[in-house]
Order: structure tokens, then sequence, then C-alpha cells
């Protein structure tokens, strides 16, 4: 099996179906529509891909245009051949945005 280079996984509450529509949309064309990635339950938005590509940019930009101010959660997305999780969390209409090493986080989780 071959190794996943990108992982993403985020979560956001609330995320109405507007959300869901415009992160399906800015995804499309990179992921395509046979891929389970992208997961709407209630009002709550995940995130869960792990491949070669992910059009982060569009789907920051397209969370950032539709989600509520008052929504919370984060986008973690992790580069494996950088070895860094990048965090995007919502903060008014933009993400606040920290990258650091995965040794880094590792060693705060204890491992």
């Amino acid at each position: 099996m071959a190794r996943a280079p990108i992982k993403v996984y985020a979560a956001f509450s609330p995320a109405p179906d507007e959300v869901l529509a415009a992160v399906e949309k800015a995804g499309r064309a990179a992921i395509g529509h046979d891929s389970d990635w992208l997961f709407h339950e209630g009002n709550f938005l995940r995130i869960a891909w792990e491949g070669l590509y992910f059009p982060l940019e569009d789907v920051l930009h397209a969370l950032a245009a539709t989600l509520p101010e008052n929504a919370e959660g984060k986008l973690d997305y992790l580069d494996l051949d950088d070895w860094t999780i990048t965090r995007h969390v919502p903060q008014k209409r933009k993400f606040q945005t920290s990258t650091r090493s995965l040794n880094q986080v590792l060693e705060y989780s204890g491992h």
C-alpha cells in the first residue's frame, strides 16, 4: 500500500448546509465525487482525507466564506514529507494558522 503524504482532519460546528455545499464544491475538482472525505451530521461538519493532494486554499476559502461567525473547530493539515502539522482555526471570516514539527507534537503528547 502506498503511503499518503498528506492527511487532513477537520471538524466545525455549527456548520449549516451551505457550508457543506461550498466545501464540497471547493474540493470536487481535486478530490472527485467517489471519495468519502466530507461528512455532515446535523450541524456538524467533518473532513477526513488522506492522499497525494488536498485543495487546502480552496477549502479554507470556502469555509471562511460560509462558516457562521460563532463557529468553532479546526482543520489540521499533516504533511508527512515535511513532517509538519499546520492547524487552521476560524476567526471572524479568516483563519489563524500555526505550524509545528510533528516531532514537537509527539513529544508534547508523551510519545
